[in-house]
């Protein structure tokens, strides 16, 4: 099968996964009003890893918010920092238990709702508009990264080498052997997502009315403030 320039973004359908490394030396102390967490990660070289954040006490799970340091697109390391406030929340500053875990992709959660789908100035094949509903769900707040990639099937098929970079280069075959292998190493359904749940998404979802924004940009009727595409992009 001829190969194609393909973006891709998985969907989640039940929430929660962490993938399989290990964050090591974890320690944590009260200093200037704040919690500081240290800790070390594991994993390749040139894998940049999301961490989840939670904390625990007399029995209650929260994760936490007024929080700074490295959470995001996070290389390999020691001596990794991470500063909670929870006196910022309305916490008591004292005895709370930390846990980090390591998560592939950073999931968002989609509230379904229903929109009007396509166009009528658009191809054919998005004529006419018509109303669909969909179904809650979770998308990956980005494509999926090289280093995602990687860290699932072990090389890079890309031709625009980065590992922050979307993967491309890829057939349909290749993202179903990627789902396959993913699914498997993580006991959950990842999947692409439908047109329809793709389009709802962009269109920037549900309003409280629980009728979709209708945005003809996720968030915005101007591009400039939510894509990077051709003319801003600087050819990248």
């Amino acid at each position: 099968m001829k190969k194609t320039i393909l973006i891709i973004s998985v969907i989640i359908v039940i929430s929660g996964w962490a993938f399989p490394q290990k964050i090591t030396n974890i320690t944590q102390k009260i200093e200037n009003g704040r919690v500081v967490i240290h800790y070390d990660l594991s994993g390749n070289k040139g894998d940049y890893f999301n961490i989840d954040i939670t904390a625990q006490k007399d029995g209650k799970t929260i994760k936490p918010t007024a929080i700074a340091g490295d959470l995001l697109g996070v290389p390999p390391g020691k001596n990794i920092t991470i500063w909670w406030e929870p006196v910022l929340e309305g916490r008591d500053l004292r005895g709370w238990k930390i846990q980090l875990e390591i998560q592939l992709f950073n999931m968002v959660f989609v509230q379904g709702g229903t929109f009007e789908m396509g166009s009528n100035n658009g191809d054919s094949d998005e004529k006419p508009i018509h109303t669909v509903t969909v179904s809650d769900f979770y998308m990956s707040a980005t494509e999926v990264t090289q280093a995602q990639w990687k860290a699932v099937m072990g090389s890079n098929p890309s031709n625009w080498k980065g590992d922050n970079l979307p993967v491309e280069s890829v057939s349909w075959n290749d993202v179903q052997k990627f789902l396959k292998k993913l699914n498997k190493s993580t006991g959950e359904n990842y999947r692409l997502p439908t047109e329809a749940e793709w389009e709802y998404a962009a269109r920037g979802g549900v309003e409280t009315n629980g009728r979709s924004s209708q945005t003809k940009y996720a968030g915005s009727n101007n591009i400039d403030e939510v894509a990077w595409y051709g003319d801003n992009s600087g050819s990248k």
